[in-house]
């Protein structure tokens, strides 16, 4: 994963080589941006869950290499 330092000040500004942020998706709704290192999750429903990570430029633009995104995706159960 790139080093990416998060920064809410700078979310819509001009995209900056080592900013962003991330958007944090549960069931493909978008719960939030995450700044940090944790999210806390709302109840979660029964069931299948999948959680998705993405990392984003400073205008929401997905970061990636070479047509790869740099992302996390896990399938909980609950």
């Amino acid at each position: 994963m790139p080093e990416t330092s998060p920064s809410r000040r700078a979310v819509g500004l001009v995209d900056v080589p080592g900013e962003g942020h991330a958007h944090v998706y549960v069931n493909g709704e978008k719960l939030g941006r995450l700044y940090g290192a944790w999210m806390h999750l709302p109840r979660l429903p029964p069931g299948e869950v999948i959680v998705l990570v993405t990392l984003n430029s400073n205008t929401h633009g997905p970061l990636a290499v070479d047509g790869t995104l740099f992302a996390a995706i896990t399938t909980l159960f609950r």
